[in-house]
Formats: structure tokens, sequence, C-alpha cells
């Protein structure tokens, strides 16, 4: 606080990344104007009624793995803090089959690392079967509080606090320096200013000049949403492989989701519910068989992503005055040349569930100056400035420029 002022910054997007953003900061006692495009939260790719809470692990020491599995555990004690009900949050548990050879080894893996049983366990496809509720022909990796939410709700969940004035029907379209405060401006007018500024806006981010360096990609995904029977009623937990199917959600599942990397269509596509479908045929037959004459409704959106499949964490380095002049491989991190007050939260594909409340929470340790909730390496791996520095040859900057 300074003076009687309490703290103030700005969040631009919306989506569960701007959300969990904001409330970070809201919580630590700060002002935050929340700026979203559309007419109201979540109508993005965090518009999906339904999204899968689980996390994909894949070993110890790799970084997506240990982002995945530190990003459930908080996410999920979120959850438990929010005020959501029954139709729009269910800890009904996650298996994760092992449908094929490769599959099955990375399950064992994982099974073989002494995580608590009450996080995940490898159980037979007998277990399998009795714990889902519907025959399953594979063995599984079972996460007992995993399962699914509702991300609008979430959003809405996350956005509601006293500390947090939501700007809807606003798009910021350039972001200007003005003294030691960050303007977000719409066409003709100034939306808000603060000292601090976090770009949240998925694909959106790199229309900003400071973020256009930003390394993002688009990726269409369509979910298929799925009329209940009496058969597939007896469906208690999430399933996954290479796509999930939900448990029956207000009367229909929800299957998904296609990935297409490059395609910024969100028209709904017969040949994408067709590849949902063929999705649950080879990991749950008997769920296929008692579905596929079913009515299908969907809905597409465009996920952002980066070519490492991690999200982009952190503040954002002068990409023009470090191109202009770059230091030298050996150079104090410390020296490198920072827009101070402007982070980015952005860039977590189809894993923001899992990976975006936890991010907002390492930024907001960064502007409070707290210690950080993950360690210096994957801070490291998770640097917005990454692609960058290795383009101009400045990997071994990298592992020691956690940017604050």
């Amino acid at each position: 606080i300074i003076g009687n002022k309490l703290p103030n910054a700005i969040v631009i997007g919306g989506g569960i990344a701007g959300c969990a953003s904001a409330r970070a900061l809201a919580s630590r006692g700060w002002q935050v104007c929340l700026i979203e495009r559309h007419a109201a939260l979540a109508r993005e790719a965090s518009g999906n009624p339904v999204g899968v809470l689980y996390p994909r692990l894949a070993g110890k020491g790799i970084a997506l793995s240990r982002l995945a599995l530190n990003g459930f555990l908080y996410t999920s004690r979120l959850l438990q803090q929010l005020d959501l009900n029954q139709a729009e949050y269910g800890a009904c548990g996650l298996l994760q089959l092992a449908f094929d050879a490769r599959e099955l080894a990375r399950c064992r893996t994982i099974a073989e690392e002494g995580l608590p049983t009450e996080l995940v366990r490898l159980v037979d496809k007998d277990k399998a079967s009795e714990l889902a509720g519907v025959g399953l022909t594979h063995d599984a990796l079972y996460f007992p509080s995993a399962g699914w939410v509702s991300p609008p709700a979430f959003c809405s969940k996350l956005a509601k606090h006293a500390d947090i004035e939501i700007l809807t029907s606003s798009c910021a379209l350039k972001i200007l320096k003005h003294g030691t405060l960050w303007q977000a401006w719409g066409k003709n007018n100034l939306l808000a200013e603060a000292p601090v500024l976090i770009i949240a806006s998925a694909n959106e981010t790199a229309s900003f000049e400071q973020s256009a360096h930003l390394s993002l990609e688009p990726v269409r995904g369509q979910v298929t949403f799925v009329e209940a029977t009496t058969n597939s009623q007896q469906l208690k937990t999430v399933i996954c492989a290479d796509g999930y199917i939900s448990p029956p959600i207000g009367g229909k599942h929800c299957l998904g989701a296609t990935f297409s990397l490059g395609e910024t269509s969100t028209d709904l596509r017969t040949k994408d519910h067709q590849a949902n479908f063929a999705m649950l045929r080879r990991i749950a037959p008997e769920l296929h068989r008692s579905l596929d004459q079913q009515a299908v409704t969907g809905r597409a959106a465009l996920r952002c992503a980066t070519s490492d499949y991690l999200p982009l964490v952190g503040q954002l380095l002068d990409s023009a005055a470090l191109t202009a002049r770059p230091p030298r491989h050996n150079a104090n991190p410390a020296g490198l040349p920072r827009l101070e007050g402007l982070y980015v939260n952005t860039g977590h594909g189809s894993k923001g569930l899992i990976t975006a409340p936890l991010s907002a929470e390492i930024l907001a340790s960064m502007i409070c100056g707290e210690p950080a909730p993950v360690d210096i390496k994957l801070l490291a791996a998770l640097n917005p400035n990454r692609f960058l520095l290795r383009k101009l040859g400045l990997r071994r900057l990298l592992a020691n420029a956690t940017i604050r």
C-alpha cells in the first residue's frame, strides 16, 4: 500500500488465465481492472461447458509433468474454496487408459514413482470397469480427485471479488507506457491505466507491439455433446486416453476434443464429431455402441499453444532493444532490458484448467516480491522470453533469467 492507496493492476483477457490472474492479485489486496472484449467472460476457449481436470504425467524431472502435477494440486484446492455447485464441478475421479503398449509403459512408470495413492494409482481393467461403472478393456491410471468443471462457471467465480472491476465489451487494441503507468487503449479511448499490466488474451496476446515476438500458435478444438442413454448413464468417472468422455452432466456426455494446429475457423464440422466418436470407439467400445446413434451438438473454439507445450508466464523483455543490441552470452541476466510492470499469462493450449491458475499465482508472487510457488528451473522453463533468447543465441542466460 502506497499511502492510503491500494496497488492497482490491469488484466487483459476474461478467460481462465485472465480471471485467475485478477483473482491472485485481488486476494493480495490489489484493485484490478479486468478487460474483456466480449459481452461476458469466458466466451472463447474457456467457454466450453465442460472441461476435464487431470494431470497428464510423464515422469520425474520433466517440466511439463511437474507443471501438470503442481497445477492440478493448486487448481483442485482453488476449486474447493469456490462456491461451485454440482452442476458446475464434479470431482468424480478419472481413468487414464493404457490403450497401447507405449501408454501402458508410461502408466507403469508413473505408478512406480511413489506418488500418494489418493492422488494416483494403477488399476487393472477389471477394477477400472468397476470404478467407471461400464466395461473397459484396458488397465488405467486412476486419479480419485480428478474430474470435470464448467470453465465459464470457474471464470465467473474467480472474477467475483470486491476488488475486481470487470469491463466487458471493451477491446484493448494497444498498450502504451505513460510515465510509470501502463495504459490499455480501445479504438479512441483510454480503458484503464496502472503500474502493472498482465496480458492474458490467448492468441490475441501477439497483437500488441510489446508481445508480438511471442511464439504462439492457434489450435482449433471441437467438442461433441451427446444425449446419455440408459446404459451410458452408468458411467461414473471421466475416461480419457487420446481424448475423453465425461459422465452425464445435465443429461449429456461431452466427448473431445479434436486438435487442429494452425486452423482458425470455429465452424462446427461433421468430420470432427466423427473423429470424437472414433476416439470413443477406440477407448470404450461399450459406450460407443450405446451412444453411436444419438443426436449430437457441439462447440468449436481456438486454444493458444506454444511449440514446446509450456505456457508463457512472467515479465516481458523489450524485444526491440534486445534484438538491436544483444548482450554477450555470459552477460549478467539482471542487465537484460525489461518492460517493467508488463507480464503475460498465455499459451496454455488444452491444459488451461491445470496450468493457468498456478501460472497466475506465479505472476502474483513475482509482482508482490513473494517466494515463488515453484522451483527456479520450472520458472525458467515458463519464461515468456525463452524463444527470443534462444533465437539470439542467449540460451545460457535463460537458466538464470528468472523474470521478476
